[in-house]
């Protein structure tokens, strides 16, 4: 088993930067023509914020009522893992391998859920609003097309083709304080961190990969490794937030 840390540094008043993407935990399915799949491993490990924690902050929700508070930087007082950091294989890996299914987007108490996600280029996004009010789905992807989707009220639902890979920066026009990030890939291979930091990618072909890591406010940064076959390799991307 190897280890490996990287560390990650931004300034917290730093733009919100749309990295270079990839995708979510879904079937993987093989082209007929792809050839047979090599041995496989696992890369598994955490994203942690080094340095004073971030708080949570009461966004301005103008007239509507309610208290909401701030998800851009979601860190665990306990252990300082980091969430919504989205992972994947930058280099190397199968790119025969496919994904399958939809990708959900919810809009549930005036947020956007989940906030980062991965999806594998020719998938289809589904919008659905679980609020019993209009919102304003717009999609700005990385490259491609802009798509702007009103949503007027409890149980509509959208449908639509995810087709260039990039990063998609999602809001809604009606409650800007609404974000969401959807990571569009050519292969399945990346995950988004839990409420502890914690990620897993399973069934990466054996070889050299390179592993990427993407936050909205900090940096992002890649690193090389070898994958021995059956072997499991363990990353810690360690942000530093300055002051």
């Amino acid at each position: 088993m190897g280890a490996l840390v990287v560390v990650l540094a931004a300034g917290i008043g730093c733009e919100k930067r749309a990295s270079a993407p990839e995708p979510p935990a879904s079937p993987l399915s093989r082209r007929e023509d792809a050839p047979a799949p090599r041995s496989t491993g696992v890369i598994r490990g955490r994203a942690v914020l080094r340095g004073d924690l971030p708080k949570r902050r009461k966004l301005d929700t103008r007239d509507l009522g309610r208290t909401i508070l701030s998800e851009d930087e979601l860190v665990d007082p306990e252990d300082s893992g980091i969430q919504n950091v989205f992972v994947w294989v930058s280099r190397g890996g199968d790119r025969a391998a496919t994904s399958g299914g939809d990708v959900v987007l919810g809009q549930r108490e005036y947020m956007f859920r989940p906030r980062v996600q991965g999806a594998v280029a020719g998938q289809r996004l589904v919008v659905t609003n679980g609020d019993d009010t209009t919102h304003n789905v717009h999609l700005r992807p990385q490259r491609g097309r802009e798509v702007n989707v009103t949503q007027p009220g409890l149980g509509r639902r959208d449908e639509i083709p995810l087709e260039a890979t990039g990063v998609i920066h999602v809001t809604c026009d009606l409650h800007p304080w609404m974000e969401a990030w959807i990571h569009v890939l050519p292969h399945p291979y990346f995950a988004v961190t839990d409420e502890h930091g914690g990620f897993v990618l399973p069934g990466l072909p054996a070889g050299e990969v390179e592993v990427a890591a993407w936050h909205e406010v900090y940096a992002s940064q890649a690193r090389g490794l070898v994958l021995e076959e059956g072997e499991t390799e363990t990353v810690e991307f360690v942000f530093e937030r300055q002051r």
